[in-house]
């Protein structure tokens, strides 16, 4: 990979965490009125999927590619309302397979693989809390 593909994913993780976005409090107020909308059972097996591969190849030191796996549930995802089990876990795994592609990039900074590693956890964390009973 590339300076340039390695920017690309540091873009994207930080538009994924929140950096670059306006912050629309009446899409907060409206997710909020809604609820918790139901997990779509696909969304939630992929983040598993996308968390168990990611932790393997991390530990393996393998570099493989995970974007075919989120392109699954992309459109769900992006469009859930903010704040739903749905955008939230679709939101983890993104940033996850982003950091992946940055810590695997030619030249990556030495944080990347603790980005990284925070970033599965927290992917984690979100997964335990949404479980499929």
């Amino acid at each position: 990979m590339n300076i340039k593909a390695l920017c690309m994913s540091v873009a994207v993780v930080l538009t994924l965490g929140g950096c670059g976005q306006l912050n629309h409090l009446s899409d907060a107020n409206t997710a909020q009125k809604a609820g918790s909308t139901t997990l779509n059972p696909q969304v939630y097996a992929t983040c598993k999927d996308i968390y168990t591969s990611v932790k393997t190849a991390v530990s393996q030191n393998k570099d493989t590619q995970f974007d075919d796996k989120l392109n699954k549930i992309e459109h769900i995802g992006q469009n859930s309302p903010q704040g739903t089990p749905n955008a939230v876990l679709y939101q983890d795994a993104a940033t996850v397979v982003a950091l992946d592609d940055a810590m695997n990039a030619e030249g990556a900074p030495a944080r990347a693989a603790g980005d990284l590693s925070k970033a599965l956890a927290k992917l984690k964390a979100d997964l335990d809390k949404y479980q499929v009973s």
